[in-house]
């Protein structure tokens, strides 16, 4: 028998394997945020929704992200919003809650297109709601219908109407008491979380200071049953990680999440110990 084709046999069936599971991994990649620049904060079309631009040239210059970027499946923004008090609904004339307060990406990257539920038919995605809850860090999430190589427009708009919080009659959205920080932007993350509406801000632990400045944290959403806890940070939620590389100004480097790879190396391992295991019975028996 000539073991070196059978072990180059071998090893090239393990190279394919690690191959074929390598070409299905999912690459996340986070997209750095260098804002927000001025006119970041603004309002809806109809004046009194806040809106919070991350890249918007069309009637603005906001450019806090590069736009240069492929985008398979999907953006997901992760964001902490501060200043709402006990506000997570706004009212009618009377003073009775009427809409509870949510927010969701708009915008478009290609050929993908969503701007709200006012008029689906300029829609070519279907982008789900978070619901805002009060204080605390949330994700919205951008779907894509297909493939695509740049974002011409990235918005968190929100249904929040800024002339019914604390700030009587403010001058501009900027002043109206909100703060929005963007915390994170990944793109094709491994998530089956789509913004939903199961989002609850959790508050984070004192550090023990003496003071009272404790950050809010978002717990996950459960949707599909898939209850998690919101302490999984080394995690980082719903598959959100920072494994992918960070995008800056010019370049992007995808980084394969480890999962899939780990399969791969598996398959390449069990390949390759069984052709070892074959080839020891082979040399036993020819001792024979």
């Amino acid at each position: 028998m000539n073991f070196k084709k059978f072990f180059a046999a071998a090893a090239a069936c393990a190279v394919a394997a690690l191959s074929t599971v390598a070409m299905n991994v999912s690459a996340a990649t986070e997209i750095a945020y260098t804002g927000p620049s001025a006119g970041a904060v603004s309002v809806d079309n109809n004046g009194n929704d806040y809106r919070f631009n991350i890249y918007n040239v069309w009637g603005n210059d906001v450019k806090d992200i590069n736009n240069n970027v492929t985008v398979e499946k999907n953006l997901a923004v992760t964001f902490t919003i501060s200043g709402l008090g006990s506000h997570t609904t706004n009212v009618d004339d009377n003073g009775n809650p009427t809409t509870a307060y949510e927010a969701r990406l708009m915008g478009a990257a290609g050929a993908n297109e969503y701007w709200g539920e006012s008029d689906p038919s300029k829609n070519s995605v279907s982008n789900p709601a978070v619901s805002i809850k009060g204080d605390g860090q949330y994700t919205a999430v951008f779907n894509m219908a297909e493939p695509t190589g740049s974002i011409e427009c990235l918005i968190l708009q929100t249904n929040i109407n800024i002339y019914q919080l604390d700030v009587t009659n403010p001058a501009s959205a900027a002043e109206c008491g909100i703060t929005v920080k963007v915390d994170k932007i990944v793109a094709d993350g491994d998530t089956t979380t789509t913004g939903g509406d199961t989002q609850d801000p959790t508050q984070a632990p004192s550090d023990n200071s003496g003071n009272n400045n404790q950050a809010a944290t978002q717990a996950p959403a459960n949707n599909n049953n898939n209850a998690q806890a919101a302490t999984q940070a080394a995690n980082n939620t719903s598959g959100l990680t920072s494994g992918g590389a960070v995008l800056g100004n010019s370049t992007q480097t995808n980084s394969a999440t480890t999962g899939d790879a780990g399969v791969a190396a598996a398959v390449a391992g069990l390949v390759i110990t069984a052709g070892i295991g074959a080839a020891a019975v082979a040399m036993k028996s020819r001792k024979k």
